[in-house]
């Protein structure tokens, strides 16, 4: 019998508005420049990816709008190839800024819905406030998630506490916010979101394996010595 591992179903829901170019702690980076929460996260994010290989991930942005820009994949490598296209920045601020959390956590769920096998889990990571998810649309898209099976895992790096209709949301799926205002923090949080969604195993299914190749060596090693007793060594009566 084999026992496939289950794959979890991840999809990143990363804040990218003007505010994720803030500062995040005083490192900076190799260009010289500060280095910011959207920094963070990304770096945050590859070594979530690397620690889950196996895994299907998928990566959308969001500020008021949302954009899909990773298909749920097991290919660890494209979510970090987009960082320098998905950067705060890289769209116009008149088309591509705000914070609308709860549209981004709908669109991303849909997207999950069509994923049938194994489980399925949404990670937003956001600076902002969440004035789409106020006068019940928290609870509402809570027990939508719930209904689908999703859980939703919210991260905050706000400098301000977290929204905590973001987390009713979270706490309706069975997921949890946190909250982080520097690296380690943020990695850590992504460290303990591992350890409460571990990989499950699949029901068992039998395997059929071919077993032929013993036989057939000493097949065609029996047809060899037929054919040398065909020339001589073999017994003629006259």
């Amino acid at each position: 019998p084999n026992f496939p591992t289950q794959v979890t179903n991840i999809q990143i829901a990363l804040d990218t508005s003007g505010s994720m170019n803030e500062p995040f702690g005083q490192r900076t980076r190799e260009d010289g420049n500060a280095f910011t929460r959207f920094d963070a996260a990304m770096e945050a994010i590859d070594q979530f990816t690397r620690n889950r290989a196996g895994d299907a991930f998928g990566l959308s942005i969001f500020t008021a709008k949302v954009i899909h820009w990773v298909p749920l994949t097991t290919d660890l490598s494209a979510i970090r190839l987009a960082t320098p296209f998905v950067r705060p920045g890289a769209f116009p601020l008149n088309w591509w800024d705000g914070t609308k959390v709860g549209n981004a956590i709908e669109s991303c769920a849909e997207l999950l819905e069509q994923r049938s096998d194994g489980d399925r889990m949404l990670i937003v990571l956001t600076d902002g406030e969440t004035p789409d998810l106020a006068n019940g649309e928290a609870t509402r898209i809570g027990q939508s998630l719930k209904s689908r099976k999703i859980a939703l895992y919210a991260i905050s790096v706000r400098d301000q506490g977290a929204s905590e209709e973001l987390r009713t949301t979270c706490q309706l799926t069975g997921g949890q916010l946190f909250e982080s205002g520097d690296l380690p923090g943020l990695q850590r949080v992504f460290r303990e979101i591992d350890q409460l969604q571990k990989t499950q195993l699949a029901a068992a299914q039998t395997q059929w394996m071919e077993y032929d190749r013993p036989f057939a060596l000493a097949g065609l090693a029996i047809l060899a010595l037929w054919q040398l007793a065909a020339f001589g060594l073999r017994y003629a009566p006259w």
